[in-house]
């Protein structure tokens, strides 16, 4: 295990991936709205079901925190009322308050809305079910954001704000297949806010927050920072941004802004939308590297990109994909066969490798020197590959680097294709041209790096790789 001494940049979102609870085979069901005057004794099937996956999840995430799985809950129909097309659900053991809200639509589209809390424990948690049973966590830094916000509106605002006995319910609204960035969308009563931030280092987090109540004509912007320190955009602190031309840069995961939109003039600035429509092209345009024109408001002096944020409400492609190589890793999905197990020191995981940080590290997790161990790299669409970079080693330091193992061979796959290559024991990337002689252009979807021989280490019988690049072209 290596004593690195260096801190690791932790994605914040935590989907289940991370210690997954199995999902039952067959769909919840929700039970229909009863009519008020008959509420049940016993609460329907679905919400109960939410309940149980979420406090199996409690338990192996949260240990000794967690609701003990002995305790005796009773539950309740909580629902207002007269009030049509939701259901919500009370669960009570000790100090213990278990909420299960969900809305009343198609069984295979409903989402169950978990909270549960302990307030002589201090313990507070949101996640969400869905019908198949898969569940996912709000994120501890999304509520402090909305709390954040919520307090600051109230001492701000006054009668203006949402009122503070309100119940929020939040879910995950991130687009799919949308890296760098998460998203999350609380509702409570009418009033709707969203928090949206880059997946860095969790010091390192800027939330931006967005609330409304379209019934009030209310609306308010701002950021709040990983200690809690709210900052307002006011909307006169803006600037109309009328067609500006550029390009949209994805930044590796590792770095503190997600990316940036690079005006032709050279001039760098944050970008981002509350539109979901807007918000997919941005992604598209950003993977293909197309030329772009914006329209929408810039705000300056806010924690963002040259401390300026582009808040987007229209683009449009000018061009098809970029005509210049780029290093396409940061919009990859990664795999690895096996992972060594995080210590006090760092996590080794397989996303190190595309954080743009030579002093991070993936590290294989078998016994021995990791011969056979492979890494996998997903793209949205199909590639030309150009060039191929490694960093062959833990690279923070010369010690660590000779430390561990490096790779001195390795068959790289792509498509029906396989090139074998050979890398020198030294620090730093080492840059491989990659073409066929003769041949058309190496185009496919992933790439897979298999390690076939390695540098021994001094120390530690662990291979790492430091960083991989993948140099290429989109082709639509």
């Amino acid at each position: 295990m290596k004593k690195t001494g260096i801190w690791i940049l932790l994605s914040v979102f935590f989907l289940v991936a991370c210690g997954q609870t199995p999902a039952p085979e067959p769909i919840i069901q929700p039970t229909a709205a009863p009519a008020p005057t008959a509420a049940p004794t016993k609460a329907p099937e679905g919400p109960a079901l939410a309940r149980e996956i979420a406090l199996d999840y409690l338990a192996e995430q949260y240990g000794a925190q967690a609701p003990g799985r002995d305790l005796d809950w009773q539950e309740r129909r909580i629902t207002p009322e007269g009030l049509l097309g939701s259901e919500t659900y009370q669960y009570t053991a000790g100090d213990w308050t278990l909420t299960v809200h969900y809305p009343v639509v198609a069984p295979e589209a409903v989402i169950y809305r978990v909270e549960v809390e302990n307030a002589a424990a201090g313990f507070y948690w949101q996640g969400s079910v869905d019908a198949q049973g898969q569940l996912a966590e709000i994120p501890a830094g999304a509520i402090m954001a909305r709390d954040a916000v919520l307090d600051y509106l109230s001492a701000q605002y006054a009668d203006q704000a949402p009122a503070q006995d309100l119940r929020w319910w939040g879910q995950r609204t991130t687009p799919e297949d949308l890296l760098g960035s998460e998203t999350y969308q609380f509702s409570a009563d009418g009033w709707v806010m969203t928090v949206q931030y880059p997946v860095v280092a969790p010091e390192a987090v800027i939330y931006r927050v967005d609330v409304s109540n379209v019934a009030t004509a209310f609306s308010w912007q701002g950021t709040v920072d990983a200690a809690g320190q709210v900052d307002e955009l006011d909307e006169g602190d803006g600037e109309v941004v009328d067609g500006w031309t550029g390009v949209l840069v994805k930044l590796p995961p590792g770095s503190q802004f997600g990316g940036y939109f690079q005006r032709d003039d050279g001039e760098r600035f944050d970008f981002g939308t509350q539109d979901q429509a807007v918000r997919e092209l941005l992604s598209t345009y950003t993977w293909t590297g197309a030329q772009v024109r914006i329209w929408g408001q810039v705000y300056y002096g806010v924690p963002a990109t040259e401390a300026r944020h582009v808040e987007v409400e229209r683009v449009e492609a000018l061009s098809g994909p970029a005509d210049d190589p780029r290093n396409l890793s940061p919009f990859a999905q990664l795999e690895a066969s096996s992972t060594l197990p995080a210590d006090r020191s760092a996590s080794y995981g397989a996303y190190n490798a595309i954080d743009g940080l030579l002093e991070t590290s993936w590290v294989e997790g078998v016994e021995g020197p990791g011969v056979g161990e492979w890494i996998l790299l997903t793209f949205p669409g199909t590639i030309e590959i150009s060039q191929f970079s490694l960093d062959v080693g833990y690279d923070q330091d010369e010690e660590l680097f000779f430390a561990n193992n490096r790779i001195k061979r390795a068959t790289v796959y792509v498509s029906d294709e396989q090139f074998e290559l050979e890398f020198s024991d030294e620090r730093g990337l080492q840059a491989l041209a990659m073409a066929r002689t003769p041949g058309g252009p190496i185009e496919t979807t992933f790439v897979k790096l298999v390690i076939e021989e390695v540098y021994p280490g001094s120390r530690y019988d662990d291979t790492c790789l430091a960083e991989i690049e993948v140099w290429g072209l989109v082709r639509e």
